[in-house]
């Protein structure tokens, strides 16, 4: 299902189960644009679906162009590996995605072709293929088996930057929990010192995440809400309180359906209010006027 109501879909029909396109594009989309804030409002969608059912996860099908060649440094194709193995679903490889094999769909008759290649008789026999990919295949599927919960898990997303980003997953009928921490910066990210690493590509070293790398991990805590004093200056400017939201999506569509009003594509919409009830200043002339409701300033 490309989009639409998924669960009204699902629950209509009697299906079980969808595939998850919108999880699909925003993994690739978000890696190769190095944008998490898009991968993050997705997932809040994804979180959503999973209590009603439990989707079909995928990175490839043969009716789109291969992940390895959607996501353009080779640095990050085992950050998208991580998120099909860690995230509730049912995860489904598209064969010669576990070799890292590459492919453009055209739009054209038999444009599918590249995308679709004969099997050969050996594996081994698949040409351009990266066997560190495939590596990276058998840790998280054997990471997915040893915690079967994840299939339904319910997750938050944590620590969102554009380069870098934290989902805690933890198990909707137990205590179990884990994290995935995500780097797609040349600088290492640094994790909290209680946790444990239980699958990191580079290896975890002096409690960091590689730069370019990633790193699924046990006994993060979840994260505590923290009020921004970066309101300061508006508050002396208008002489009133400030207040500030973030708007989730960061796509235009998203932001529209959201707020109402477009936004630029690729980063987080701020929207404003301001309350001369709490402020012992005056009101500047004409607020009333101006700020009533909420608005966000131009760029």
């Amino acid at each position: 299902m490309i989009h639409g109501n998924y669960i009204d879909y699902v629950e209509t029909s009697g299906l079980d189960s969808v595939t998850q396109y919108e999880l699909w594009w925003a993994i690739w989309s978000s890696i190769d644009k190095i944008n998490f804030h898009e991968l993050q409002w997705t997932l809040g969608r994804h979180a959503k679906f999973v209590e009603h059912f439990v989707p079909l996860t995928f990175l490839g099908n043969h009716d789109v162009t291969r992940v390895a060649s959607q996501i353009s440094d080779p640095r990050h194709w085992s950050h998208a590996v991580a998120l099909l193995g860690f995230l509730p679903g049912v995860p489904c490889v598209y064969y010669g995605d576990e070799f890292g094999l590459e492919a453009v769909k055209e739009n054209r008759p038999s444009g599918d072709d590249a995308v679709r290649p004969e099997m050969p008789k050996d594996r081994w026999l698949f040409t351009h293929s990266h066997p560190e990919v495939e590596q990276v295949y058998r840790r998280m599927i054997g990471l997915r088996r040893r915690n079967s919960w994840l299939v339904d898990a319910v997750i938050e997303t944590q620590q969102v930057e554009n380069a870098s980003l934290i989902i805690r997953a933890r198990a909707r009928h137990g205590e179990q929990s884990l994290a995935l921490a995500l780097n797609l910066t040349g600088e290492p990210f640094a994790l909290a010192d209680s946790v444990e690493v239980l699958e990191a590509e580079p290896a975890v070293a002096d409690g960091a995440v590689a730069p370019h790398g990633w790193a699924v991990i046990s006994g993060l805590r979840p994260a505590r809400v923290r009020r921004s004093n970066d309101q300061r200056p508006l508050r002396r400017l208008m002489g009133g309180a400030v207040t500030r939201r973030q708007v989730r999506p960061t796509t235009t569509a998203g932001c529209a359906a959201r707020t109402g009003r477009p936004l630029r594509s690729g980063g987080i919409g701020t929207s404003w209010s301001w309350s001369p009830r709490r402020s012992s200043r005056a009101a500047p002339a004409g607020a009333g006027r101006r700020w009533r409701g909420r608005r966000r300033p131009r760029a």
